[in-house]
């Protein structure tokens, strides 16, 4: 008899050059969870956890979506947490997403660079039907 094919969580592999350094970005879908990771380092780094969460705004009882971050392992700042913010407002987080972020030296005009740079890679990565897609690209 057949094995089933297995799918795995869909994976995204993307190489860009961030202030001159070459950076890889890796996403992984799973079905309950995205992972993603931003290193320079071929290391992972700060490791995240984003949320997306809903706050009352005062107008007519609107709701604001807004995104918690919370270090799980490695050292907390305020330019990983601007990272892990617009990482998730860009990608129109609806799941709960692990991030790491191996990057020396970053600054907030670093981590805008790097998700700039990568932006096309989001919404095939994030929007798509899950399927398993590794590439590499410069």
């Amino acid at each position: 008899s057949k094995e089933p094919e297995s799918t795995g969580p869909a994976t995204k592999l993307v190489g860009a050059v961030v202030s001159g350094v070459h950076t890889d970005l890796v996403v992984t879908r799973y079905t309950d969870n995205t992972f993603v990771c931003v290193t320079q380092l071929g290391k992972l780094g700060t490791i995240l956890q984003v949320e997306r969460d809903q706050v009352r705004s005062g107008e007519e009882g609107g709701k604001k979506v807004v995104y918690s971050s919370t270090v799980l392992l490695g050292q907390d700042s305020e330019e990983i947490q601007f990272l892990a913010r617009v990482l998730a407002e860009r990608s129109q987080l609806n799941k709960p997403m692990v991030l790491c972020v191996g990057v020396k030296g970053l600054t907030i005009k670093l981590a805008l660079e790097a998700v700039v740079s990568t932006q096309s890679t989001w919404g095939l990565i994030l929007q798509s039907k899950p399927r398993t897609v590794l590439s590499c690209s410069s």
